[in-house]
């Protein structure tokens, strides 16, 4: 018999398990058909579920001591399981080559871990970027961009995605086919929204979108579970969603020049926030549970239109720097929160 790719051998290997291990011998033929027949089918992931779990024969030999069945798990099963990318941090990818030229990085597609097509007056980004398998940092700034392809997310492995100084209005729903992604810089461009499939980046850090048109955070941006970073300064913010407050990872926040009316109640379960900036918006009041953000060292809320700060605000020992200035805080008020933090450095 003449088989022909990996496929075709896994399936005569199946095969021949399943004549194997069937306990009933006139079930054992009918078995390995339904199995190999419905991975042609379905694919090998659904057949798998249905073998293991719709059929009797198999559950009887899960309940025995089989060499066959271990043989099975430990051989077969890694072969439909995709592999997990493993994740870099940014001095890592430090000792692999950057490429720069597009041409040469085509040509040697296997071996790009960096791509920077930084200040080469692109118009447009190249379509084909799915031949990069390997490729972890991709870096377009300074180019004439006005889009981002969905191109740029058919990379399996990216992590690292810089694209400041563009005129890049987009921002594609498939972000989500990178899982990998842990950190994305599109500050200093023209992005007019968000997607909400954002929230499925798992191992996302930092979101820099610093300087662009987004009128609003989705509140799917509550789902980035290992988020440390968010910069959406200089925007068209206008509130804050309230799943803000699941981030337990978060330790930086800065939404300042925005037109946020309100500083949201959840801001206190940041409890690892360590540095907020809400500068120059168009705050009133600040909320109590402000006091639970235990680990918050810098908190500027310059060119707000404050009255007054909660007595709460007493329980940041480890407050070092409080900027209030351009408020509207009486000399009377200022005495009194400098007397609550003696050992903060305030401006007002």
């Amino acid at each position: 018999m003449h088989i022909v790719g990996w496929k075709a051998l896994i399936d005569w290997f199946a095969f021949g398990l399943i004549l194997q291990m069937s306990p009933v011998p006139e079930l054992r033929c009918k078995e390995a058909v339904y199995f190999i027949g419905g991975a042609n089918q379905n694919g090998w992931w659904h057949c798998l579920w249905l073998f293991f779990l719709e059929n009797p024969a198999i559950r009887l030999i899960a309940n025995m001591n089989s060499k066959i069945t271990t043989l099975l798990l430990l051989v077969l099963l890694p072969l439909l399981i995709p592999a997990q990318a493993e994740l870099v941090t940014r001095n890592q990818l430090q000792q692999y080559p950057r490429y720069s030229r597009y041409k040469l990085a085509e040509q040697e597609a296997n071996m790009v871990r960096r791509l920077d097509l930084s200040m080469h007056e692109l118009l447009e980004i190249p379509t084909n970027l799915g031949i990069f398998k390997n490729c972890m940092e991709f870096a377009f700034s300074e180019n004439k961009l006005i889009s981002i392809p969905d191109a740029v997310f058919a990379m399996p492995n990216l992590q690292y995605i810089t694209g400041q100084k563009n005129m890049i209005s987009n921002f594609p729903k498939t972000v989500d086919n990178c899982q990998s992604l842990q950190e994305i810089d599109l500050s200093y461009n023209r992005i007019l929204g968000l997607p909400k499939e954002l929230g499925n980046l798992p191992n996302l850090r930092v979101l820099a979108l610093n300087n662009n048109l987004i009128p609003a955070l989705p509140y799917e941006t509550g789902e980035l579970a290992n988020l440390e970073t968010i910069n959406m300064s200089v925007n068209q913010l206008k509130r804050l969603p309230s799943s803000l407050g699941q981030l337990q990872n978060l330790k930086r926040l800065d939404v300042s020049y925005n037109y946020i009316t309100e500083a949201p109640a959840d801001l206190g379960k940041l409890t690892q926030l360590e540095y907020l900036d809400m500068s120059f918006n168009e705050i009133a009041t600040i909320p109590d549970s402000i006091a639970f953000c235990e680990n918050l060292k810098v908190l500027k809320l310059r060119g707000n239109r404050l009255k007054a700060l909660p007595n709460e605000i007493a329980r940041l020992k480890n407050l070092k720097e409080l900027d209030l200035k351009r408020n509207r805080l009486t000399g009377k008020q200022q005495s009194a929160i400098q007397a609550k933090l003696p050992y903060c450095k305030i401006y007002f």
